[in-house]
């Protein structure tokens, strides 16, 4: 310390009340102007101290540059007393001028980096932040599975719709379609899917391939007999078979009321599954119907006992000639096989007749006979 005393107690009490001895007069060559920033630092009051560090700067670094300025005289190197008032010139006062502006402008540079250093780190905050926002979503991503690329989905059900359907649906689940060859079904029409590989809920990869099968309509099928049939009975086996029982028709019959004696459609005919079949029904009232039989191939005689035994008559004979054979043999029937007639009708016969050879026409041959040696047509006949 400063301060000398005969103990603690009295250097204590200078230190106090006695004033900070200048440190110009301790120490030589010192500017004027750092004495006063010793002074001021020492300074027994705090109000009378510097009240920052930034202060302490500005006024050395003033004192740096003066000492640029005037050299050794700064310091009052080899000057006597009285020229130490005189050691700042009219151009040095210039010169500090422009030192303290160029001062001043330096500070206001400062305050404008500071200023950009701080609007830059707001910029690089919120860039962070923008940054920081973004690993958050990629992580997220990334565990839910967002680049995943072997990820499993479940196939979704394209069974019953379009073609134009299933390839719209497949693209939202990232599923290719690939399209096998149509395939004739019984439960969709044409244009609708009626199967898939794989099945509705295998897991498969994204992007992978499910093959689907289009419908080309329902095939023909071969139509069943249901003649002899109730109309119930019909339309079980018509379903069966693929097929639908169209309208019912009532006519006169030898078979008993409602038994179907009639079909729209053949039996073993090829047409298109669903289609309506119609059938007629007896109404049991064909007491004196008879079915006719098959007499070609018959003698005359056999073909006449035949038709008397079924209540039926000879009608009217033609002929027609052949070189080989026998004669009188039945080659045609006015009313063919299988077809109802009522009783006491007559049916009209063509018989063979020998070429070159004398004719003994028939006994009992109805209400009348006719030769004719051309091949003649009745109407109705085999």
């Amino acid at each position: 310390v400063p301060y000398d005393g005969e103990n603690a107690v009295e250097v204590a009490v200078q230190q106090i009340n006695k004033p900070m001895p200048r440190v110009l007069d301790k120490v030589e060559n010192l500017p004027p102007k750092f004495g006063k920033i010793i002074d001021r630092c020492t300074a027994k009051y705090q109000n009378n101290r510097y009240s920052s560090a930034d202060e302490i700067i500005k006024d050395l670094e003033s004192i740096e540059y003066v000492a640029s300025v005037l050299g050794d005289k700064a310091f009052g190197l080899n000057l006597k007393k009285e020229e130490e008032t005189a050691l700042v010139t009219t151009t040095d006062k210039r010169k500090i001028t422009q030192f303290i502006g160029r001062t001043k402008r330096d500070k206001q540079k400062k305050e404008e980096i500071k200023e950009e250093i701080k609007r830059t780190t707001n910029k690089v905050f919120i860039i962070g932040l923008v940054i920081c926002f973004i690993l958050l979503v990629l992580i997220f991503g990334f565990f839910s599975g967002w680049f995943d690329r072997d990820k499993e989905i479940a196939v979704p059900q394209f069974i019953g719709k379009t073609y134009e359907e299933a390839v719209s649906e497949a693209a939202q689940y990232g599923i290719t379609i690939l399209r096998g060859e149509d395939v004739f079904s019984q439960n969709y029409e044409q244009g609708y899917v009626e199967a898939q590989t794989p099945t509705q809920g295998a897991m498969v990869k994204e992007g992978a391939a499910v093959t689907i099968y289009v419908s080309k309509g329902r095939k023909n099928d071969v139509v069943p007999s249901v003649k002899g049939y109730s109309v119930d009975a019909a339309k079980s086996i018509l379903e069966t078979n693929g097929f639908e029982l169209g309208t019912v028709s009532e006519a006169p019959s030898s078979q008993g009321k409602g038994v179907i004696i009639d079909q729209s459609v053949a039996a073993g005919s090829t047409v298109k599954r669903g289609t309506k079949i119609d059938v007629v029904v007896s109404n049991g009232k064909g007491d004196n119907l008879v079915e006719m039989v098959y007499l070609i191939g018959k003698d005359f005689e056999s073909a006449r006992d035949t038709l008397k035994s079924m209540g039926l008559d000879v009608g009217i004979i033609t002929y027609t000639e052949v070189k080989t054979g026998l004669p009188n043999i039945v080659t045609r029937q006015s009313i063919k096989a299988g077809y109802e007639v009522e009783k006491g009708e007559k049916i009209d016969l063509q018989l063979t007749k020998l070429a070159d050879a004398p004719q003994n026409p028939p006994e009992n041959t109805g209400e009348g006979s006719e030769e004719n040696n051309e091949n003649t047509e009745s109407n109705g006949g085999n």
